[in-house]
């Protein structure tokens, strides 16, 4: 019976973005939603969250199981965005975040019912009441539910996104209602006697409903109850099962341990399909899911299980063991192991965990198989190979790898099945390359081993390619490299070939063989982007950009690569790929000169709290300090920079760390440090055999360095070492040594200030605005003062012991030389800076800030 009364009620109510509705069970409000739906015949995803789905993974996930039709990237993405958002200072947060960047492009009704089973976990409720406010307007919310929930239903009413809710006042059935269902229900009962059983059920629809189809008087109930709801219901339970024969009591005790009912599980059990059709018509508790899906009301499941439960432990843990065989059977493993669980079924438990336990974990249920791991204290738990394998992947995900790798060698110590010890092993390996740590010795046995399901193998193989080339052993890892690739070309599934395509191009990267690398990590990023793996599309998208960088150096096609590299960490939810992302965002805007972007990913910063420190030391900060450069302010620059040398990891981001903090040390005139700086770069860039586009900066860096010292002759060589050894397609840096050139010849004597202004204006329209603005920031010695920066080390030493009043026999004392040396340098200090003695080079000295006056 459709009530109008109740749709008109939701329909004022649904004018608000969000709709919410509260009433204990049996006041019919999945029922009221679904007439009011058809009524309305508005496109909705519906999701009726199951009595075990309490916390947010569980919830999350059903979530996003309900928009699969819409989104199929968010059910796809989930298990690594679980993964990564777990480890989040907020994961409700996170998570909600994720969700949005999923179904932000699609616009619909959500109806969420049974919300008090996901209120049980305070985080599952902060990520809906996030999702709720991301998209409310755009999209209309319904929820549903037993109880309050711990959302800002009095805020949202303020702000106009939610009406008034619907109670339980509303969904009672009226005097009319109840005499219509009466007659629809060919009930033979006078009005009277239809008024007297709506008043003794207090109007609550479940009970009247039961009531009517069981033919129950209101005297019957008065019998057999004493009025109370719960009675009540029980009652009318009791007199629906009494109307049923034994084979369908049967049949209801044994399937209320299912989620919901459909012809596959039918089948698996062998019973016939009319039964659902047969139970609907004779008993109210039967509602439809969807067109083959049913489940039971939640009273009646209540009841049916308490029934159930009274046949005694050992009779329902069979109920429960057959459920969970039905379940297993049909791959449905996660609810398959929930129930062996609830049986205490250690043996049913352990077969679905051998069978599908890694890949439960690997599809985002890493939380049922925790639980089913934890219950059990038995022997056969403790010492079996995959529950030890399945226990430290699940450490390893949760970042505790000192746990991870006391569990791994044990399980494959144990692992007496082949695949089961390969399995082990390569999710050894993976636990250790996270950690950094090399895996080629516990990879190579398995490499050769034709008999592993080629997906495995092809990881395997992958996965040793890559460690090979961070051990630098290039050869051995094309090798490996190019074995994966063909492997994977076998049937391998698509998410499996695009993490082996992105290592390869990781490899490729590595060797220098650039355009191998850019081929396979384009296939990698396609084969992921099809699979809705956007951790491997991240990873694989770096790629492109460190080859990009290398090779190309254009800052609009780096940019729009980090723009999907940012949206792929979106939507993995990965915080290391959104950091990247920034990171890299800033440092190009930087070196642009872009003020305005920078402002914007400024507020990014401030707001993101994932800039941890060690991604500040190795990107931020040379990208602030040459933003300090700017305004002139070379002391803050030198000091963002100093100390960090040693951060960078290769010998050629060291060298352009320390070619960075020369020039600035020159500019604040710590030359001392400026020098030892050079002098690190320039034994650094030894190791770098090619003119990469990081090699050529450096040794533009240190010319500028030179150039700030007035020692022209130096930076002329350093600025004609990148002009012979720089790639053709490298415009924007040949634009960046003519710059520094024309500031070398102006230097010596041999160029003009237009020559420089005019290769700035070049260096500008090539996207080195930045650049352009620190060359044109720094204090580059003039006629007056070029004397003064060509002393040396020792020379400067000098001075500054003359400058406290030290003679040429106390100054040799104390720096451990002959007088006569000291003078040598006296004679040198004064002729380069054109002085008459000793007096007038401290004056110039402390004039020009070199040193300071003692007293």
């Amino acid at each position: 019976m459709v009530r109008t009364r109740i749709n008109d009620r939701l329909a004022r109510a649904a004018q608000s973005p969000v709709v919410v509705v509260y009433a204990a069970a049996g006041f019919g409000k999945s029922t009221a939603l679904t007439d009011y739906l058809e009524a309305t015949r508005v496109a909705h995803v519906r999701y009726d969250v199951a009595p075990d789905e309490t916390t947010l993974a569980s919830f999350a996930r059903g979530l996003c199981a309900a928009f699969e039709r819409l989104v199929p990237s968010a059910l796809a993405a989930f298990p690594s965005a679980l993964q990564l958002a777990a480890s989040a200072p907020e994961p409700a947060r996170e998570l909600a975040n994720w969700f949005y960047e999923h179904v932000r492009s699609v616009s619909h009704t959500v109806v969420v019912d049974d919300v008090q089973h996901a209120a049980q976990d305070p985080m599952a409720i902060a990520f809906l009441r996030r999702v709720i406010e991301q998209t409310a307007g755009p999209w209309r919310w319904i929820l549903a539910s037993r109880s309050d929930l711990e959302l800002p239903i009095a805020s949202w009413m303020a702000y106009g996104l939610v009406d008034i809710p619907v109670t339980e006042t509303d969904l009672r059935f009226s005097v009319e209602e109840a005499l219509a269902a009466a007659d629809a229900a060919g009930a033979s009962e006078d009005a009277s006697e239809i008024e007297a059983l709506l008043a003794f059920t207090e109007a609550w629809p479940a009970a009247f409903s039961i009531a009517l189809r069981t033919a129950t008087h209101v005297a019957d109930l008065r019998a057999a109850t004493a009025g109370t709801r719960d009675l009540v219901y029980r009652y009318l339970a009791e007199q629906v099962m009494s109307r049923l024969s034994a084979e369908r009591r049967q049949f209801l005790l044994q399937t209320c341990v299912y989620r919901s009912i459909d012809g596959d599980i039918l089948e698996a059990r062998g019973d016939d399909p009319a039964i659902l059709t047969e139970l609907r018509r004779n008993v109210a508790f039967v509602t439809p899911v969807s067109q083959t899906e049913y489940r039971y009301h939640d009273l009646f499941r209540d009841f049916l299980e308490a029934q159930a439960s009274q046949l005694g432990p050992r009779e329902f843990a069979h109920i429960l063991h057959d459920a969970a065989r039905v379940l297993e059977s049909l791959g449905r493993y996660a609810d398959a192991l929930a129930l062996s669980a609830r049986a205490r079924d250690a043996n049913g438990a352990l077969r679905t965990l051998e069978r599908a336990g890694f890949a439960l974990i690997d599809r985002g249920n890493a939380e049922a198989v925790q639980s089913a791991v934890t219950l059990f204290d038995v022997p056969a738990f403790a010492g079996n190979a995959a529950v030890l394998g399945i226990r430290a992947t699940l450490e390893s995900n949760r970042g505790r790898f000192d746990i991870a790798e006391r569990l791994f060698p044990e399980a494959i110590d144990r692992a007496s099945h082949p695949a089961l010890r390969a399995e082990l092993t390569y999710r050894y390996a993976i636990a250790l390359v996270r950690g950094n740590r090399d895996c080629t010795d516990l990879l190579e046995p398995y490499a050769g081993d034709g008999t592993l399901e080629p997906g495995l193998r092809a990881s395997i193989v992958a996965t040793l390619a890559t460690a090979y080339a961070r051990a630098g052993r290039f050869d051995r890892a094309r090798t490996a490299a190019a074995q994966a690739l063909q492997i994977a070309e076998s049937g391998v599934p698509a998410g499996v070939r695009a993490k082996i395509y992105q290592q390869a191009g990781f490899v490729y990267l590595g060797a220098g063989e650039l355009d191998v690398a850019r081929r396979h990590s384009t296939v990698a990023v396609e084969i992921a982007l099809e699979s809705d793996g956007f951790e491997v599309a991240a990873r694989a998208y770096s790629l492109l950009y460190n080859i990009a960088l290398d090779a190309d150096d254009d800052p609009v096609e780096l940019l729009r690569i980090l723009e999907r590299i940012e949206e792929c960490g979106r939507k993995s939810a990965s915080r290391q790929v959104r950091l990247f992302a920034l990171l890299a965002a800033y440092d190009l805007e930087v070196d642009r000169g872009n003020a305005v972007a920078l402002e914007r990913l400024d507020t990014q910063l401030d707001e993101d709290p994932l800039a941890f420190p060690r991604a500040r030391l190795q990107s931020l900060s040379p990208a602030q300090a040459l933003r300090a450069s700017w305004g002139g302010d070379f002391a803050r620059a030198f000091a963002l920079l100093a100390g960090t040398a040693d951060e960078p990891d290769t010998s050629e981001r060291r060298a352009l760390r320390y070619a960075e903090i020369a020039v600035y040390a020159n500019a604040a005139r710590a030359f001392e440090e400026a020098d030892a700086a050079l002098g690190r770069a320039t034994g650094l860039l030894d190791d770098c055999v090619k003119m990469s586009r990081r090699a050529a900066r450096t040794r533009l860096f240190l010319a500028i360095a030179e150039l700030a010292r007035g020692r022209t002759g130096a930076a002329h060589r350093r600025i004609a070492e990148v002009e012979r050894g720089l790639d053709a397609q490298l415009v924007r840096m040949r634009a960046f040594a003519r710059a520094v050139r024309a500031v070398c010849a102006l230097q010596a004597g041999q160029g003009s200030a237009p020559a420089v202004a005019a290769a700035l204006d070049r260096l500008r329209s090539e996207q080195y605005g930045g650049i352009a603005a620190l060359l044109e920031a720094m204090p580059f010695p003039s006629a007056s003062n070029e004397g003064l920066a060509s002393l040396t080390p020792a020379e400067r030493t000098v001075l500054r012991m003359l400058t406290r009043g030290s003679s040429s026999k106390a100054i040799a004392t104390e720096l451990g030389r002959s007088a006569r040396t000291v003078d040598v340098h006296v004679r040198s200090i004064c002729r380069k800076l054109n002085c008459s003695g000793r007096l007038e080079a401290m004056a110039i000295a402390v004039a020009a800030g070199l040193v300071e006056r003692s007293g």
